[in-house]
């Protein structure tokens, strides 16, 4: 733990002087890839207020830089939703790994494996919501996809199997 810890540490510092750098020179796209790192690296900590400004932040600037649409926005948009999923801010986490799925699907549509990973965490919030239906929905399709790129012997395709067998059951 102490060394996960102090690894954490290290990376706070280095991306609080690359942060530093990067606005003092006005560069928005690194500054939005660092603040998403920092928004990772402070989630992990279990600074949820810190990373939520960190990653806001980070999509705003990618947003303007890049465009709406832009894979990288999803990118946070995903992280920052399994971040909040992980502290228990399921309305919120909803709603910004719909979005993210939303530009996923545009950018690299149904069957691609960041999608699926999207679409699985939207089936573990509601699984937890106990909407069953919906959760087996999502996930239903992300075994399709997941069979489709990874075959059936895949740990990822036992994981999302073993989700829905649960959410059956209920």
């Amino acid at each position: 733990v102490h060394e996960k810890k102090q690894c954490l540490d290290l990376a706070s510092e280095c991306l609080t002087e690359a942060l530093r750098i990067f606005k003092l020179r006005h560069y928005d796209v690194e500054t939005a890839s660092t603040l998403h790192a920092f928004g990772r690296v402070l989630g992990k900590k279990l600074d949820v207020k810190a990373a939520t400004e960190c990653f806001e932040e980070s999509i705003r600037l990618r947003k303007q830089s890049l465009g709406t649409d832009n894979i990288l926005v999803a990118s946070t948009l995903h992280q920052y939703g399994v971040m909040l999923f992980k502290s228990h801010d399921d309305e919120k986490a909803l709603l910004k790994l719909k979005e993210a799925l939303q530009i996923r699907k545009s950018n690299q549509g149904d069957n691609n494996l960041q999608t699926a990973d999207t679409l699985y965490k939207i089936g573990e919030i509601f699984a937890r919501k106990n909407n069953y239906t919906m959760a087996i929905n999502c996930l239903e399709k992300v075994l399709a996809a997941r069979k489709n790129s990874l075959g059936n012997d895949n740990v990822d395709v036992s994981n999302c199997q073993f989700s829905l067998g649960v959410a059956y059951l209920e």
